[in-house]
């Protein structure tokens, strides 16, 4: 793990490197983000804005954000990857970092670069507020005020660990340069990209990995519990515990990830 100084007044706790600290970010993941915020346009100005680029950034990457879809700007980003594959084949790695280039990533910047494209076609419809595509089974609009987040998070991927994941997320997107025929298309894609999310939440996050325990456990509670007692409060799940629950639970995930000691199976259900 790599540890910097931090450089921030922690009284401002709206603040996005001080969201990202607190749930538990290593030095790495701390020094990634920090680099989009010292990121700047050909003016010497920020590249990118603190609200609501940097802050939603900062929301999706500690899956602090609100909505039941956590990873759902990752559907996003996807669909508007399928959206230039119908504009401009192959254009996306053009279209997040050559595109914007050194300009300051705002709305009316991504507006004019997707109507340079052209006017639609193809299941497509551009105008002054969104781009939107059919598919087979599904329609979706991306609006050019979430652009800037979404080409905020393509870069914050691509550079993750050193570069590590550059290759990796250009081959994930690869699969929707020419376009999508179907929503599932997109969503397989998005899937992708959320499994290297989730590996790269674990390795720096101190949070994400006891929020996956903690979300199994609790899908295994409601499910025992039986329906009728699927919105009962987490209090009441936790009063049914008792050894035979925790004796079950370790027998069905024994052969998984965190749970393969039933030693460590208690102590999570104490946790």
């Amino acid at each position: 793990m790599m540890l910097i100084a931090l450089d921030l007044d922690l009284t401002d706790m709206d603040d996005p490197i001080s969201i990202i600290a607190r749930s538990g970010a290593s030095g790495t993941l701390i020094a990634e983000f920090r680099v989009l915020m010292d990121a700047t346009d050909n003016d010497g100005g920020p590249k990118y804005r603190l609200k609501p680029v940097l802050h939603g950034l900062a929301r999706f990457i500690t899956r602090s954000s609100g909505g039941p879809n956590k990873d759902s700007e990752l559907f996003e980003l996807c669909n508007l990857a399928a959206i230039l594959g119908r504009l401009a084949p192959g254009a996306s790695s053009d279209f997040f970092q050559s595109g914007v280039g050194f300009s300051k990533a705002t709305a009316p910047v991504f507006r004019a670069l997707i109507q340079r494209y052209g006017e639609g076609g193809d299941g497509l419809t551009v105008d002054d507020g969104a781009v939107a595509v059919k598919y087979g089974d599904g329609e979706f609009a991306v609006r050019y005020g979430r652009m800037p987040l979404l080409a905020a998070l393509y870069e914050f991927l691509i550079a993750s660990d050193g570069f590590g994941n550059y290759q990796l997320v250009n081959n994930i997107l690869d699969g929707l340069a020419e376009g999508a025929a179907s929503m599932r298309e997109v969503q397989d894609v998005a899937n992708a990209l959320s499994t290297l999310m989730r590996q790269y939440r674990r390795k720096h996050i101190e949070r994400a990995k006891f929020d996956e325990n903690f979300y199994a456990i609790l899908a295994f509670l409601r499910a025992r519990t039986g329906e009728k007692q699927i919105h009962k409060p987490i209090r009441y799940l936790v009063e049914q515990i008792d050894d035979e629950m925790i004796l079950d639970f370790w027998v069905t995930g024994s052969d998984s990830g965190d749970f393969r000691l039933y030693k460590t199976v208690f102590e999570k259900f104490i946790e």
